[in-house]
């Protein structure tokens, strides 16, 4: 039967090509179309020919937005993390008045910043990790490969299976986690040097750092290609095998009856189809479940939840994971000042003892620097940790 499905979607492909070919004659020569008297824009009939999308390389590239209470300058002035300032390629971030400021007039919208800050307190409206990391899988799972590049690189659209972002510094390690975790087909497209000569004079490093965490955590590879032509963008023969499916199912079943095997057996496939998507809906609600479960001062980035759902998914990988989390030592007095302090609800007091809830914490050290006793140190947590303190929560 596969091969029967090959030649047919063979023949779409010559059709669809020989369309494309002609697509620019076409809106070329056809008749302007009048505007429509009530919305002020073309009317479109049944016939309407949509016209070609333009490449705007500006529309990547967006100065980032900031959440001053997850911030830990905010909640003290002599804390010493600067991550997001030793990032940012042109001093466009400073502080002042008990606050983190963002000079607009400097900035150049690479993302780096939000790629390293680790509560989200800067965060790019162009690389949403969460919803990042669902583009990057679904283009990585019907893909026979799937690339990120900077909109530098390009000079046209991106094909699909290729995602543009501002820099590739702009995507956190807890994303390239994930999105490795899942796929192995996924890699980096930047051409040969392209990064000498970019204003971006901190990228290279800030997308390495954050790669080299994901490869580590993983015991996988992120690929790199200079070569625009190697990347193998082109769909895989089983996806494009479902998506005929779909397609037939949804638009004619006159090629057999209900009752015949082959659409029987095309009906069943079409039906796993469906059940994957819903292995991943349910993902997503122990996730939510996650959130719910703790305190109302509690925050999660959104890195964060991407990353426990491919720890959880992914149990091989727990024993290489190891991220910061603040513990207490011998010092600690109990004073409970870093609860108040804490951007993320991380510390919790349990039995007269100040504990850490290694989901939320992120290592920012926002902790340590307020402890007047010394009481709060940085250590590793490892993956398999991590997956008990999930079990307990949902």
């Amino acid at each position: 039967m596969t091969d029967i499905l090959d030649d047919f979607i063979e023949m779409e492909h010559e059709l669809t090509a020989v369309k494309e070919a002609f697509a620019p004659i076409v809106v070329d020569l056809r008749p302007k179309t009048p505007f429509s008297t009530t919305s002020g824009g073309p009317k479109k009939g049944p016939h309407s020919i949509e016209e070609p999308e333009v490449w705007h390389p500006e529309k990547y590239v967006d100065s980032p937005g900031l959440k001053y209470d997850l911030c830990v300058y905010s909640r003290d002035p002599e804390c010493s993390c600067s991550k997001c300032a030793d990032a940012c390629p042109t001093d466009a971030i400073g502080f002042k008045d008990n606050h983190i400021w963002i000079l607009r007039d400097k900035c150049i919208g690479c993302g780096c910043c939000a790629g390293v800050c680790p509560n989200g307190a800067i965060f790019s409206s162009r690389v949403i990790p969460d919803k990042f990391a669902e583009e990057f899988q679904a283009a990585a799972a019907t893909g026979n490969q799937a690339f990120v590049t900077c909109y530098k690189a390009l000079d046209d659209l991106p094909p699909a299976g290729l995602l543009v972002v501002p820099c590739i510094g702009a995507i956190p390690a807890e994303t390239w986690f994930s999105v490795l975790a899942a796929y192995r087909n996924i890699g980096v497209y930047l051409p040969d040097c392209i990064c000498d000569d970019c204003e971006v004079i901190t990228g290279e490093e800030v997308y390495e750092d954050a790669i080299d965490k994901a490869e580590n955590w993983t015991h996988r590879v992120v690929g790199f290609e200079m070569d625009e032509e190697q990347m193998n963008l082109s769909m895989k023969r089983s996806v494009e095998r479902k998506k005929f499916i779909q397609r037939m199912l949804q638009g004619s079943f006159a090629i057999g009856s209900y009752t015949s095997p082959r659409v029987m057996a095309v009906k069943k496939a079409y039906e796993q189809f469906q059940i994957n998507r819903a292995k991943v809906a349910n993902l997503n609600q122990m996730l939510n479940n996650i959130v719910r479960a703790g305190q109302v001062d509690q925050f999660m980035t959104p890195q964060r939840k991407t990353f426990l759902a491919a720890v959880k998914a992914h149990p091989e990988m727990q024993k290489h994971i190891r991220i910061p989390v603040c513990r207490s030592n011998e010092n600690c007095v109990v004073c409970e000042k870093c609860i108040y302090n804490c951007p993320m609800g991380a510390r919790k007091k349990v039995n007269g003892e100040m504990r850490t809830i290694a989901c939320y914490c992120t290592g920012c050290g926002a902790c340590v620097d307020m402890c007047e006793h010394d009481g709060c140190v940085i250590m590793p947590a490892s993956g398999a940790m991590i997956d008990r303190e999930l079990k307990e929560k949902v």
